[in-house]
C-alpha cells in the first residue's frame, strides 16, 4: 500500500536522523489531491562512523530496501528500480539535524534527488538551541543550571535517579500546603537531560515545590550524615540564595515560552503555516516578559516573589539560616536578574534570526494560514519565494490563492470544533487545579499582556538594558549567530529563493566563493574519511619475506614458517614474534621503535602476516635528530644503550652522534636558543638518553630516561586487528 501511494505522489519530503550509528528515515508524501501519507522509510546501521559518505550510502540503501518487494521474507525480490527512480525524482525537501555530516550528506544527495528544492535543518533541535546556546555562554546561568538542575550532583538529578529520594521527596510534597497546583503524586522533578528544552519542567517544579526540595536536602544532610552526599546537600543549603531562586523562576518562565514554541514543531502533524506566527509570539512574549517587566507579575517568578515574602528557616552546620523574609527581595536584586535576562534575550533573538531567517522557504507557507489577517508584504514575499522554489508563475499563484481562500475559510469555520466548543474545553481545563492549568494560565496572561513588537525592536530594547553585564562570551556568541544568519542567507541565494530586493553584489560574490569553498571542504572531508577508514583496515604483510626474530627458538620450526629468515640478533630483524605483542619487553620494544617494523604473535607468523595480532611501528631513526647517550644511561641499561648506538649507526639512520653533555648543550641551544623566534624553535631536534637521576636534575623536555623515551617514540598504528585471525 505504501509503495502504491508513493508511486502516485507528486512531492515527497525526507527526514533523516543518525543516532548511535543507526540511520533512521521518515517520509511525508502528498498526492495531487493533497492526500497525505506519512511513515517510516526504514533504518540502516552505519558502519565505520557517521561520515558524509557513509550517511549518503545509508540513505540510498534504505531507499533500496523500501523499493524491494518481500524484503526479508521467503520470496524477496530484486529492488524495483523504476519505483526507486520515481521516488528520487519526487523528493523535493530533505531535513536533517544541523550537524555538518548530516547536512553534508543531504548536499551530497543533490545529484540523486534532481528536483530537491531545499535542504532544511530540523526545527525541533533548532528551537532547543534558542535556550541552550545563550544560557551556555552566560557563566552565571550555566553555573546555576549545573548546580541545581542539570549537574550530576544537583538535587534535581539526585531525586531523578534515586528511588529512595523520590519517596522522601514525595512524602514532603504531600505534606506541603504552599504549592499553587495540586497533584496526587509527582514521581520526580522530570529532570531528564536527554533533551535540553525539557529543563523548563524541572526548573518550574524546583520553584513550585521549593519547600519539599529544602526538606529533602535537610533529610539527606541528617539521615546520611558522614557521607559525601550529606556534605553536598549541606553545601547546597548554604549556597542557595534569594537571588538564585528568583533567577531560577525567571528561567522557568522563559523556558516555558520555548516549550510553547517547541510544541508547534515537535510533532509529525505540525502545521507549517503556524510557525512564523509562533516565532512572532515568542519574540513578542519575551519582549513583554523581559523588556517590559511583565515577568515579575505572573507565572513562576510572581509565585517565588510571593513565597519569599515569608522566610524559610533551617540549620546549616549547626548555625541558623533563613531564605526570604521582609526586605530580602529589593529593587537591586530584581533589576540585576532582569538585566541578565536582557542579555539572554539579545542572544536568543540573534539565534532566532540565524536558525529561522525570514527568507527560509518553509516560512513562506504562512501565506496559507487561516488564523487571521496576514501582513500584505509578508504575503507578497512568501508567494514570490514559493513561486521561485516551485518554478511557477507568481501572479498565477497569487490569483489561485485569492480564489480558494474564501472556501478554505468556510471549511475551517464549519469544522468539527466550533468556537464555543473550543472555549468551553479551554475554560474547563483552566478551572482544573493541575500543573497544566497553571502553565496554561501563565501563557494566557503573557499572551494578553504582550504587545506587537518586531524582533529588531525587542532585541534593541534588550541590548539597551543589559550593557552593564554584557560579556565577551556573549558578544562572541552574538557575532557567531550573525555569521550563521548570513550563511543562511547565502544558502537561500544558492537555492534561488531570495528575492531581487534581498540580493546585492557583495552577497553574490561571497555566495559563489562560499559554494566553491564548501565544495572543496566536502571533497576534503570525504577524502579524509576514506583515509581514516583505510588506516583502520587490517593490512596484511609478508612477515617471512624479511628477517624476523622469535622469542622462542622452537617457533622457527613450526609448520608454514620459513626458518631460514629467523635471526638471533633482534637488531637485525624487521619483525619480532612474541607471546604478547602488547608487552614484548624493553629490548624488543626499543628495537621496534628504533628500527621500525612489526611486533606480532605466533599466529601472525604462521599466517605470514595475513591474520593474527600485529602492531606496526614507524622507524624513529628516519627522523633527523642529534642524539647523545650518557654514561649514566649506558650503565643502567647496557642492552638498550647498545641497541640505540647500533640504530644510530644504521645505514638508514638520519641520527647524528653527540659525544658529550657539552656537545648536547651547544646543539640544543642552536635549535632552541633565545636568538630564535618561538615559532622557529625545535625542541626535539637534539635528544639525550640519560639516567633517571640525570633526567630529573636537568628537567629538560628533550632529556629522557628509559620510560620517557619510549613514551616519546611510541607512535603505534594497528596493522592487523586481533579479531581478524583465529
Amino acid at each position: 500500500m505504501t509503495r502504491d501511494f508513493l508511486r502516485d505522489s507528486v512531492s515527497i519530503a525526507i527526514a533523516q536522523d543518525g543516532r548511535h550509528s543507526i540511520l533512521h528515515m521518515r517520509f511525508s508524501a502528498s498526492q495531487r489531491n493533497l492526500t497525505v501519507l506519512k511513515g517510516y522509510v526504514g533504518s540502516m546501521q552505519v558502519k565505520h562512523g557517521e561520515t558524509i559518505t557513509n550517511l549518503k550510502k545509508g540513505m540510498l540503501r534504505v531507499l533500496d530496501r523500501l523499493c524491494t518487494p518481500g524484503l526479508g521474507g521467503p520470496h524477496e525480490g530484486p529492488p524495483d528500480l523504476v519505483l526507486r527512480e520515481l521516488l528520487q525524482k519526487r523528493v523535493t525537501i530533505c531535513v536533517a539535524d544541523a550537524a555538518y555530516n548530516e547536512q553534508g550528506a543531504l548536499r551530497a544527495c543533490a545529484e540523486v534527488f534532481p528536483h530537491m528544492v531545499s535542504i532544511q535543518k530540523d526545527r525541533s533541535h533548532a528551537v532547543q538551541r534558542l535556550l541552550k546556546r545563550p544560557w551556555d555562554c552566560d557563566e552565571q546561568i550555566y553555573t546555576l543550571l549545573q548546580q541545581y538542575i542539570l549537574g550530576s550532583q544537583s538535587i534535581c538529578q539526585k531525586i531523578q535517579h534515586s528511588p529512595a529520594l523520590v519517596s522522601v521527596f514525595n512524602s514532603y510534597l504531600q505534606a506541603s500546603d504552599k504549592c499553587p497546583v495540586r497533584s496526587l503524586r509527582k514521581k520526580n522533578l522530570a529532570a531528564a537531560k536527554h533533551r535540553f528544552s525539557s529543563c523548563s519542567q524541572p526548573l518550574g517544579r524546583f520553584i513550585l515545590h521549593i519547600d519539599a526540595i529544602l526538606a529533602t536536602l535537610l533529610w539527606i544532610a541528617t539521615a546520611r550524615a558522614g557521607r559525601e552526599e550529606a556534605c553536598e546537600a549541606t553545601d547546597t543549603l548554604a549556597a542557595l540564595s534569594e537571588r538564585e531562586l528568583v533567577l531560577i523562576a525567571m528561567l522557568a518562565d522563559i523556558g516555558d515560552e520555548a516549550i510553547s514554541l517547541l510544541r508547534v514543531v515537535d510533532t509529525e502533524d505540525a502545521d507549517l503555516t503556524d510557525f512564523p506566527k509562533a516565532i512572532e509570539a515568542y519574540v513578542r512574549h519575551l519582549n513583554c516578559l523581559i523588556n517590559e517587566g511583565a515577568i515579575l507579575q505572573q507565572g513562576f517568578t510572581a509565585y517565588v516573589l510571593e513565597i519569599l515574602e515569608q522566610p524559610f528557616g533551617f540549620l546549616v552546620r549547626g548555625k541558623p539560616r533563613t531564605i526570604g523574609g521582609p526586605g530580602k527581595i529589593d529593587e537591586n536584586l530584581l533589576c540585576g536578574c532582569v538585566e541578565r535576562l536582557q542579555a539572554f534575550l539579545a542572544l536568543t533573538l540573534e539565534t532566532v534570526k540565524a536558525e529561522f531567517p525570514a527568507h527560509d522557504l518553509l516560512n513562506a507557507f504562512t501565506v496559507f494560514n487561516l488564523g487571521g489577517p496576514i501582513d500584505p508584504e509578508i504575503e507578497r514575499k512568501g508567494l514570490l519565494r514559493l513561486s521561485l522554489a516551485c518554478s511557477v508563475d507568481a501572479e498565477r499563484l497569487r490569483s489561485q490563492l485569492a480564489d480558494l481562500k474564501p472556501l478554505a475559510l468556510h471549511e475551517k469555520s464549519t469544522g468539527a470544533k466550533s468556537n464555543f466548543e473550543a472555549w468551553r474545553a479551554a475554560v474547563a481545563r483552566v478551572k482544573e487545579h493541575t500543573e497544566k492549568a497553571f502553565l496554561a494560565n501563565r501563557r494566557a496572561m503573557t499572551r494578553e499582556a504582550a504587545q506587537p513588537v518586531t524582533l529588531e525592536q525587542a532585541q534593541a530594547n534588550a541590548m539597551a538594558g543589559c550593557q552593564a553585564l554584557w560579556t565577551e562570551d556573549m558578544a562572541a556568541e552574538q557575532e557567531w549567530q550573525k555569521s550563521q544568519g548570513y550563511k543562511a542567507k547565502i544558502q537561500g541565494y544558492l537555492e534561488g529563493i531570495l528575492l531581487e530586493s534581498e540580493i546585492d553584489q557583495e552577497l553574490i560574490d561571497v555566495a559563489l566563493c562560499f559554494k566553491e569553498m564548501r565544495g572543496q571542504k566536502d571533497q576534503t572531508r570525504a577524502a579524509d574519511e576514506l583515509r581514516r577508514q583505510d588506516l583502520l583496515k587490517a593490512k596484511p604483510f609478508a612477515l617471512q619475506s624479511r628477517p624476523f626474530f622469535v622469542a622462542d627458538g622452537a617457533w622457527a620450526n613450526l609448520p608454514n614458517v620459513n626458518g631460514l629468515e629467523a635471526v638471533a640478533d633482534p637488531c637485525l630483524a624487521s619483525s619480532w614474534v612474541v607471546h604478547d605483542p602488547a608487552n614484548p619487553g624493553d629490548l624488543l620494544t626499543w628495537c621496534a621503535l628504533l628500527f621500525g617494523g612489526h611486533v606480532c604473535d605466533v599466529a601472525c607468523l604462521q599466517a605470514n602476516g595475513r591474520r593474527g595480532v600485529a602492531f606496526h611501528f614507524a622507524p624513529a631513526i628516519q627522523s633527523v635528530r642529534w642524539v647523545f647517550i650518557s654514561d649514566g644511561f649506558a650503565h643502567d641499561h647496557p642492552s638498550l644503550a647498545s641497541a640505540a648506538r647500533r640504530a644510530r649507526a644504521h645505514e638508514r639512520s638520519k641520527w647524528k652522534v653527540l659525544t658529550s653533555w657539552d656537545d648536547f648543550a651547544l646543539k640544543d641551544h642552536s635549535f632552541t636558543g633565545d636568538h630564535l623566534k618561538e615559532s622557529s624553535k625545535q625542541k626535539y631536534k637534539a635528544l639525550a638518553l640519560a639516567s633517571v637521576g640525570e633526567a630529573r636534575a636537568l628537567q629538560m623536555v628533550n632529556v629522557f630516561h628509559k620510560d620517557g623515551f619510549v613514551d616519546f617514540l611510541a607512535k603505534v598504528a594497528t596493522a592487523s586487528k586481533g579479531f581478524c585471525g583465529v
